[in-house]
């Protein structure tokens, strides 16, 4: 089963018009305070020369044109630098996630769910009574299932939908380092970015470790559901996705 994975499509999807969507006029219209910007250095640099507030006035006006020349061509994507720099940040904030897709690891945990729901039912009485006690040992592993990876689940679509805003701003951070007044702009996307990273690598880590445990853990209580009561294993399992959550939101937190 792909559920996870095809809902991680299907939302994916919905945010392509976060690519999509258009800020050059944003990004023209803060290029287009370079030149107004060169004036006014140009004009401080001839006062701290006269005032003999600087002794290299050149030097210092010929690096800050180069270096916000340099800003505002990665900013308006020239010979594609813009694009390799979204690229590079999402593959860093991929990479977070560790080696393998989070929505795979969730669906992994669903098929283990579903196969001990099964076994759970089938070793239940041949009776009415042993009906009832199958239906409600598949409804606590459902409810210990939901309660432990739809939070986890949510909190990847967030940090993707929180990616994808900050890839679709990037343009707008860059075009801030050109100018002295606007620099703090890239420091706080930069804030964002780092943070968004780390709350991906947290629950990757969570996934790995928490989502290991519990697979192994159905999986032993598979193999083990006929010596055992199966009652007692739905509500193992139903702790399980109980624990799982709690780690979750404490790390998150």
């Amino acid at each position: 089963m792909k559920l996870f994975q095809s809902l991680g499509e299907f939302i994916t999807n919905i945010l392509m018009f976060l690519n999509t969507s258009s800020i050059q006029t944003i990004i023209q219209a803060l290029a287009g305070l370079f030149g107004l910007t060169v004036t006014i250095w140009i004009m401080l640099e001839a006062y701290k020369s006269f005032a003999g507030k600087s002794d290299r006035p050149l030097q210092e006006l010929v690096w800050k044109i180069t270096s916000a020349m340099l800003v505002i061509a990665v900013a308006t994507n020239q010979n594609g630098f813009m694009e390799t720099l979204k690229v590079a940040f999402e593959g860093l904030h991929h990479l977070m996630s560790g080696d393998i897709n989070l929505f795979a690891k969730l669906d992994k945990l669903c098929d283990e769910a579903i196969k001990l729901a099964n076994a759970t039912y089938q070793a239940t009485p041949s009776s009415i009574g042993g009906a009832i006690l199958g239906a409600l040992c598949i409804l606590l592993i459902y409810i210990g299932f939901v309660i432990g990876a739809v939070p986890t689940f949510l909190i990847i679509v967030f940090t993707e939908l929180t990616l994808k805003l900050l890839l679709l701003l990037l343009p707008i951070a860059v075009v801030a380092l050109a100018f002295g007044f606007s620099k703090q702009i890239f420091n706080q996307w930069l804030n964002l970015f780092i943070s968004n990273a780390l709350t991906i690598l947290i629950v990757g880590l969570i996934m790995s470790a928490v989502l290991g445990t519990y697979t192994d853990f159905q999986t032993s209580l598979i193999s083990n559901v006929g010596n055992v009561e199966p009652m007692g294993v739905v509500l193992q399992s139903f702790i399980m996705g109980i624990i799982m959550l709690g780690l979750v939101k404490s790390f998150i937190q």
